[in-house]
C-alpha cells in the first residue's frame, strides 16, 4: 500500500448481508473493532437517511485500511454487496486495500464453484442494467474465495472467532502506522549507517543487509522506518513481521505462502513443497526490482525458504532480515560488511526515550521527576524494550512515593514483561549452552574469555553461540559482557528452576544463601558452582570438611575477598582436611587461605584454575602430581610461601601470578619447559636474591636465513632457564638488555601483548608466539626503582620494533635522546618518560594522533616541548629547566588560539617558563591546572579566561599574596601553604564546592570570604564534609558572625 494507515479516515470497510448477520455476528464485531479503538465504517451506522447510498459507500472503501468481508449464504442476493466487493477486489489488486474474507455459513469452494445455491441469485442480476456487472461480480467472488480467510468451524464459538479477527486487525493495523523520526529516538544515525549500505541507487546487483541484535533493542523499529523510507522506489514491496511465528504455527509453506500473499496481492497459491514455493518466488519475482522486509527470522530454513539464492529477486532489490543470530546472516551468505549490530541507547537518548512513555508531552513535572527519571532510565541501560515498559509502568504512578516504590522494586526485580521478550533468546538455546548462559550471567560476566573458556567442557564453543545469538558481546580486548538485564534474567531463571530453593540452585553466588546452605549441611548435588565474596558475609560462620560433602557435583570454589580486608568471616573448625577428596574441582579460588599447606589428599588433576591470594601458604604439595589441566596458577601475596613445587607436569599452564610472595626464595624449576606459559608475574619478591634476567640477542635459521630475535633468560647459580612464549611478563630483579635497540640495565621490565585478541581465533588456541616478536607489543615498561645521578644512562636507539604499541614508560633510565622513530608509534596513547635526561623531545612526536597522556615530571633537564596539540593530560612537574610550553615560532601565532586539547596541566616547581601567562592563554580547554610551588605574587592574568576551568592548585606558592578573578567556572581551589596570601575575592555569587586554605597564616578571614565557599548558613561552625579547610582559631571567629 502506497499510503499508511494514519492517513486513511477508517480502519476498516465493513461489509456483510444485513440479514444474514447485522444483529448477530456483525454486531458483535463492529462493537468490538470500536472498542479496541479501531474507526469502522458499518453502512446502517455511517450514512444518514436521504443521502446517496453507493456514491458514500465507494468513497468509504477507498478511506479505508482493511475491508472484512463477511460472505454469508445470501450475500449474492444483495446487489449492493457484490458492487462493494466488485470495489474493494479491484483496489486490492491495486494493492490499495487489504481484503479480510470470513466465510460465515458457507465454504470457499462453494463460493469457487459457481454453481449451488449461493450463486443462483446472480442468475437473477443478470437483467438490465446490471448484465454487464455480472462477470465482474464473479471474478470478484473468485478472487476473494482463494484468499486466506477465517472459518467460524475452527474456533469454539463467535466470540473467539471475532476476538481473534480484532486482535490480528489491530496488529496489522499498528504495522501500517508510519514512523516519525523525530518520535524515535537516536534513528537518525541508524538511518546514516544503512543508507551506504543498502545503497539504494545501485540497480546492479541485489543486496541483501542483516540488521542483528539482542532481545528488545529496536530491529524491528529501524527495519519499519527504513522501509517507510525507501519502499516506493520498487515495483513491488512487503514486510513479514514476526517470520519466525508464523514458521511454527503454519510451516514453512505457510512462510512462503504468507510472503507471496504479501508481495503479490493479486496471487492466489498453494504450495505442495518448500521447493515449489522457492520456484514460484523465483518465476514471479526474478525479474522485479523488490524490497523485503523478513523480520524476527530464527532458523536459517525460513531464510532459504524466501532468498535462498539473491537470483531469486530482480537487479536492484534489497532484502532486510532482522535476526538475534548472526550466525543465520552468515550462514545465508550475508556479506561481512553488510552486517549492522544495533547497539544500546546512550544515556542521553535514553533519558529522552523514558520520558516520552512515562510523561504526557514527554517533559516531567518538576525538577524531582527529572531526578528520579534520570534513575529509571539508568535500569533499563540502553535497551528501547525496557525503557518502553518502564516508561510505562511509570506513566501510571502518579505521586513521589510510588516512583520511589517503584524504582526499588524495578533495581531488585526484572520487569516481566522486559524478561518475556529476553528469554526467547534463551530458550531456544541447547541444553549444554543454556549452561554456559546461566554461568556468565550469575558468576563470568566481565572476565576474560581466555579465563573461562576451559573450565567446562564445551564452554569454549558454548560462548561463540550465546555471542551469535546476541546474549553477550566480545569485547576487542576479549572480555565477556552481558547487557545487566539479560544477566538479571539468567539469574532469575537460575532461582525459578531451583523452586527457590537455595540448596537446589545451580549456581549460588548470594553470600547469604551459601551460608544457610553451609550452616546447615543441606547443599546437594545439584549445585555446580559456588561464588562467596567474604566481604558481604553479615557475621562470621565456622566450617569444615562435612559442609562439602554434599556438594559432590561441585566445580567451581571460589571465596573471595577484597584484599584490603584483613579480616576474613570465614573460620575453620579442622586444619587437616578442609575439603573432601572426592571433589573434581575445575577451580578452587580462596583468598586468604588459613592452612599453611593444601591438603595431601586434594584431586588437583581435574583443577584448571588454583588461586590462593593472600594466603598463609608455607608450600603448596610434594612430589610431582598430574597437573595435566592447570592453566593459571596464582598465589600472590602469599607472604609465607618459601619455594615451588615441582610443577613440570602443569604442560598447559599459562598464567603463573607469585607478586608480592616477599619470602619466596626458590623460583619454579623446569620453567622453560612451561612452552604454554604466557603470563608470568613476579614483582615485589625480594627473596629471589639471586635472580637475574638477560634479554639477549638469539639466532634461528630459516631456510638459508638466519633470522635474529631477542630471547629473555632467567638466570639462576646454578641453571639458566629460556622463556620463549610469554605474551605477558612484570618481573623484578638485575636485568640486563644485551639489543640493537635496547641496551641498558633495569630493575624492572614488563611488557602485554594481550589486549586485542582477534574474534576469529577466540575460540581455538592460540599459535605460540616468540616473546621477542615486538611487534605485537601493546604495553611496554622498562624502569630503575630510583633516579641514580651516577647510574650510566639506558640506551633506546630505537622504536621501530614497537610499532603497536599503546602505551609506553620508561622510568628513571637517564635517557639522554629521544629517538625521532618515536613518531612511527601510531597506536601510542599513554607515555611515561619521567626522571629522564633529555633536554627536548623530536618533533616527530606531533605525528602522535592518539597520544592523550604525557608524563614527563622529574626531567629536570628538560627546556622546551613540541606543538602537542592533541594531548589531553602532561604532567611536568619538577621540570625545573622547562623554559616554554610551546613552540617559540608557534606563540606568535594568533590562530592557535583554541587548538589545543589540553584538558589537565601539571607544573608543580617549573619556575622557569618565560612568559606562562601568556602560553597558559593558549589552553583554552584547560579544565584542572597546578601551579604549585610557584614564585609570583598574583596568579597569571591569563587564568581568568580559562572559561572551563574546574581546579586549581597553588600549594606552598609562598610569595602567592592575593587570589583576585579567577574564572566563574572554578569549583575547586587548593592553596595549601601560601604563607604570603592575604586577600581571597571572587564575584558575587560564585560558590566553590572544595576549598583549602590551611597553613595561610596571613589570610584575612571574614564573612564575604565564608560565603563563597559551600557551607550551612544556620551551622555555627563550617562543617568538616563540605571541603574546606581553614586556620581552625580564625575561622571559629569568622563563623560567629552567622549566629
Amino acid at each position: 500500500m502506497s499510503r499508511s494507515s494514519s492517513s486513511f479516515r477508517y480502519g476498516v470497510f465493513l461489509t456483510f448481508r444485513g440479514t444474514d448477520t447485522r444483529r448477530t455476528f456483525v454486531a458483535h464485531l463492529h462493537k468490538a473493532l470500536v472498542d479496541r479503538g479501531i474507526v469502522t465504517f458499518k453502512d446502517d451506522v455511517k450514512i444518514t437517511t436521504g443521502e446517496p447510498f453507493p456514491h458514500r459507500i465507494l468513497e468509504a472503501i477507498e478511506d479505508s485500511s482493511f475491508a472484512i468481508v463477511v460472505i454469508s449464504e445470501n450475500f449474492t442476493s444483495s446487489k449492493w454487496c457484490l458492487i462493494e466487493l466488485r470495489t474493494i477486489m479491484e483496489l486490492w489488486s491495486r494493492n490499495r486495500l487489504l481484503v479480510f474474507p470470513i466465510f460465515y455459513g458457507v465454504e470457499p469452494s462453494d463460493v469457487r464453484k459457481e454453481e449451488g445455491s449461493f450463486w443462483k441469485p446472480l442468475k437473477r442480476h443478470r437483467r438490465y442494467p446490471f448484465a454487464e456487472e455480472v462477470p465482474k461480480w464473479k471474478e470478484a467472488l473468485t478472487k476473494v474465495s482463494y484468499l486466506n480467510g477465517k472459518d467460524p468451524r475452527k474456533f469454539k464459538d463467535d466470540a473467539a472467532m471475532v476476538e481473534n479477527i480484532v486482535s490480528e486487525i489491530s496488529t496489522k493495523l499498528a504495522s501500517m502506522l508510519p514512523i516519525d523520526s523525530s518520535d524515535v529516538v537516536g534513528m537518525i544515525p541508524h538511518m546514516e549507517r544503512l543508507d551506504s549500505m543498502l545503497n539504494i541507487r545501485s540497480e546492479k546487483e541485489v543486496r541483501m543487509i542483516g540488521i542483528w541484535g539482542m532481545g528488545g533493542i529496536g530491529k524491528t523499529t529501524i527495519a519499519k522506518y527504513l522501509s517507510t523510507q525507501y519502499f516506493e522506489g520498487f515495483s513491488a514491496h512487503c514486510f513479514i513481521e514476526e517470520v519466525w511465528k508464523i514458521s511454527r504455527t503454519s510451516g514453512v509453506v505457510g512462510l512462503q505462502e504468507k510472503f507471496i500473499s504479501s508481495i503479490l496481492p493479486d496471487e492466489y497459491v498453494r504450495l505442495s513443497t518448500i521447493e515449489h514455493g522457492r520456484h514460484h518466488i523465483k518465476s514471479r519475482l526474478g525479474h522485479r526490482r523488490v524490497f523485503v522486509v523478513l523480520d524476527g527470522v530464527d532458523n536459517v530454513d525460513q531464510i532459504r525458504a524466501l532468498a535462498k539464492e539473491t537470483s531469486m529477486f530482480g537487479l536492484g532489490s534489497r532484502i532486510i532480515i532482522t535476526t538475534r543470530d548472526r550466525s543465520l546472516l552468515r550462514t545465508c551468505g550475508v556479506m561481512e560488511g553488510d552486517l549492522y549490530e544495533v547497539n544500546c541507547l546512550e544515556s542521553n537518548d535514553s533519558l529522552l526515550m523514558f520520558k516520552r512513555f512515562a510523561f504526557e508531552g514527554g517533559t516531567p513535572p518538576s525538577d524531582l521527576y527529572e531526578q528520579l527519571s534520570v534513575q529509571a532510565s539508568q535500569l533499563a541501560h540502553g535497551l528501547p524494550f525496557a525503557l518502553e515498559a518502564f516508561g510505562l509502568c511509570f506513566r501510571g504512578k502518579t505521586t513521589i512515593i510510588e516512583w520511589e516504590n517503584e524504582l526499588r522494586r524495578l533495581g531488585t526485580t526484572p520487569h516481566q514483561n522486559t524478561m518475556k521478550i529476553l528469554k526467547i533468546s534463551y530458550n531456544d538455546l541447547a541444553a549444554i549452552y543454556k549452561n554456559v548462559f546461566l554461568h556468565v550471567a550469575c558468576l563470568f560476566n566481565g572476565d576474560s574469555i581466555l579465563s573461562v573458556r576451559t573450565l567446562f567442557d564445551n564452554f569454549e564453543f558454548g560462548i561463540q553461540v550465546l555471542s551469535e545469538r546476541s546474549l553477550i558481546n566480545i569485547s576487542s580486548d576479549g572480555y565477556l559482557k552481558m547487557h545487566v538485564l539479560v544477566e538479571q534474567m539468567g539469574r532469575q531463571i537460575v532461582l525459578q528452576e531451583s523452586e527457590q530453593r537455595p540448596q537446589k540452585q545451580l549456581i549460588l553466588w548470594d553470600p547469604r544463601e551459601i551460608c544457610k546452605v553451609l550452616r546447615h549441611n543441606s547443599g546437594t548435588d545439584q549445585t555446580q558452582s559456588m561464588v562467596l565474596h567474604i566481604c558481604e558475609m553479615r557475621r562470621k560462620l565456622a566450617i569444615s570438611c562435612g559442609n562439602f560433602r554434599p556438594l559432590y557435583n561441585l566445580k567451581i570454589l571460589k571465596f573471595y575477598m577484597h584484599l584490603d580486608d584483613i579480616d576474613s568471616k570465614l573460620q575453620f573448625v579442622s586444619e587437616n582436611h578442609l575439603l573432601p577428596p572426592d571433589l573434581e574441582l575445575r577451580m578452587l579460588h580462596w583468598d586468604a587461605y588459613p592452612l599453611t599447606t593444601l591438603p595431601f589428599d586434594l584431586d588437583l588433576e581435574c583443577l584448571v584454575e588454583l588461586k590462593f591470594r593472600y594466603s598463609n601458604l608455607e608450600s603448596l604439595w610434594e612430589g610431582t602430581p598430574e597437573l595435566g589441566n592447570l592453566r593459571r596458577l596464582d598465589v600472590t601475596g602469599s607472604k609465607n610461601l618459601r619455594a615451588f613445587p615441582d610443577i613440570s607436569m602443569a604442560k598447559k599452564l599459562e598464567d603463573l601470578l607469585m607478586d608480592d610472595c616477599t619470602r619466596l626464595e626458590q623460583f619454579p624449576g623446569y620453567i622453560g619447559s612451561l612452552f604454554s606459559l604466557g603470563k608470568l608475574h613476579a614483582i615485589h619478591c625480594p627473596g629471589l636474591q639471586n635472580l637475574h634476567i638477560d634479554i639477549v640477542e638469539a639466532t634461528t635459521s630459516s631456510g638459508p636465513r638466519v633470522l635474529s630475535f631477542p630471547q629473555i633468560n632467567l638466570e639462576f647459580p646454578n641453571e639458566v632457564e629460556p622463556v620463549q612464549f610469554l605474551t605477558n611478563l612484570s618481573i623484578e630483579g638485575e636485568i640486563k638488555f644485551w639489543l640493537g635497540q635496547l641496551e641498558g640495565d633495569a630493575d624492572y621490565f614488563s611488557f602485554d601483548l594481550e589486549r586485542h585478541v582477534p574474534y576469529k581465533l577466540m575460540m581455538r588456541p592460540l599459535p605460540p608466539r616468540l616473546v621477542s616478536n615486538f611487534r605485537d607489543f601493546d604495553c611496554l615498561e622498562i624502569k630503575r626503582n630510583n633516579y641514580n645521578i651516577d647510574g650510566l644512562p639506558f640506551k633506546c636507539h630505537s622504536f621501530l620494533d614497537f610499532p603497536r604499541l599503546t602505551k609506553l614508560n620508561l622510568i628513571n633510565l637517564k635517557l639522554e635522546d629521544i629517538p625521532p622513530s618515536i613518531g612511527d608509534l601510531q597506536s601510542l596513547e599513554k607515555l611515561d618518560l619521567s626522571g629522564n635526561d633529555f633536554k627536548t623531545l623530536p618533533r616527530t612526536m606531533e605525528q602522535l594522533s592518539k597520544l592523550k597522556y604525557l608524563d614527563l615530571h622529574n626531567c629536570c633537564r628538560l627546556e622546551a616541548l613540541p606543538s602537542l596539540t592533541q594531548v589531553e593530560t602532561l604532567i611536568l612537574s619538577n621540570c625545573i629547566n622547562l623554559r616554554t610550553l610551546l613552540e617559540l615560532e608557534v606563540t606568535t601565532l594568533p590562530e592557535d588560539q583554541g587548538i589545543y586539547h589540553l584538558l589537565e596541566l601539571d607544573l608543580d616547581n617549573c619556575n622557569n617558563i618565560q612568559s606562562l601567562s601568556q602560553q597558559l592563554s593558549r589552553f583554552t580547554n584547560l579544565k584542572q591546572l597546578d601551579l604549585s610551588r610557584h614564585d609570583f605574587e598574583t596568579v597569571p592574568a591569563s587564568i581568568k579566561e580559562l572559561s572551563l576551568l574546574r581546579s586549581i592548585s597553588l600549594n606552598n606558592c609562598k610569595k602567592l599574596k592575593s587570589l583576585e578573578e579567577l574564572p566563574l567556572s572554578l569549583k575547586c581551589l587548593y592553596a595549601h601553604g601560601c604563607y604570603s596570601l592575604e586577600d581571597v575575592s571572587f564575584p558575587c555569587g560564585h560558590y566553590l564546592e572544595d576549598v583549602d586554605l590551611d597553613h595561610c597564616f596571613h589570610l584575612k578571614i571574614d564573612i564575604l570570604l565564608i560565603a563563597w565557599f559551600p557551607t550551612n548558613k544556620h551551622s555555627e561552625k563550617v562543617p568538616p564534609e563540605c571541603g574546606c579547610c581553614f586556620q581552625e582559631t580564625e575561622l571559629q571567629e569568622a563563623c560567629t558572625l552567622f549566629v
